[in-house]
């Protein structure tokens, strides 16, 4: 009888061993999985595809924001002329978002297209497309490279870029070959600031001009201020702020 424990024991111990939970569950990360590999990720093919899984769902929170009449953009971020910010990843990649001021422009869009993993992506060129109603808009490429990611939430869920712009609002990853050489047309800091600064007063004044609505001081601007202002022209603010050429 003693004998027949001792076996019953090391069959359960065994069983045990054979069946240990993947690393990531003990981290609360995912659903139970059994780890086939003994623990060497290095060598998991699944490791691999939750580690780029995880890289690119995992935004951290900007630590700090500037805030203009209510339109605000982030420290540590960059601004690209077409109200596109680009926040830095590992190697060579970029995240890639529509900014606020866009998104208090515009208003939350019926429809967003984004591109397929694998395109190309020319800086000054379309990447993104919005529309709203009959009207359409392209969202400019900040970056040279090719797409390795897109944020699909964007898609099933409108309006969550409104809401939460600089983390969870991201639209597309970009793997840049020479980063160091588009970085240079990019906004920071102070840069940023004189931008969005120059921006909302030409915002005011076109406001003023086309609706007659005057900024009242201290004011704030609104959100979907296209959708709040009748007599706004979505050609004229599309031309000038996001840079469609027509």
């Amino acid at each position: 009888m003693k004998y027949k424990i001792q076996m019953q024991d090391k069959f359960l111990t065994n069983t045990l061993c054979a069946k240990k939970p993947c690393i990531h569950h003990l981290k609360g990360q995912i659903e139970y999985r059994i780890c086939d590999q003994e623990y060497r990720c290095s060598s998991c093919e699944f490791d691999q595809y939750f580690q780029d899984q995880f890289r690119v769902h995992t935004v951290m929170k900007p630590v700090n924001y500037h805030t203009i009449d209510g339109i605000s953009f982030p420290e540590g971020y960059y601004l690209a002329t077409g109200h596109t910010w680009v926040k830095l990843e590992d190697d060579q990649e970029v995240r890639v978002g529509v900014d606020d001021f866009a998104l208090h422009l515009f208003g939350t869009p019926d429809q967003i297209e984004l591109p397929f993993i694998g395109t190309k992506a020319v800086k000054g060129s379309p990447l993104i497309n919005i529309s709203r109603g009959e009207n359409k808009a392209s969202i400019l490429s900040p970056v040279n490279g090719v797409v390795t990611a897109v944020n699909q939430d964007m898609i099933k869920e409108k309006g969550a870029a409104n809401l939460n712009p600089y983390c969870k609002g991201w639209m597309v990853m970009v793997h840049c070959d020479n980063l160091r050489k588009d970085m240079k047309s990019l906004l920071f800091m102070e840069e940023s600031r004189a931008y969005m600064q120059r921006h909302i007063n030409t915002l005011y004044e076109i406001l003023e001009e086309e609706t007659g609505l005057m900024a009242a001081d201290g004011g704030t601007l609104g959100e979907d201020i296209y959708g709040n202002a009748p007599g706004l022209k979505w050609d004229k603010l599309v031309g000038y702020f996001l840079e469609n050429k027509r």
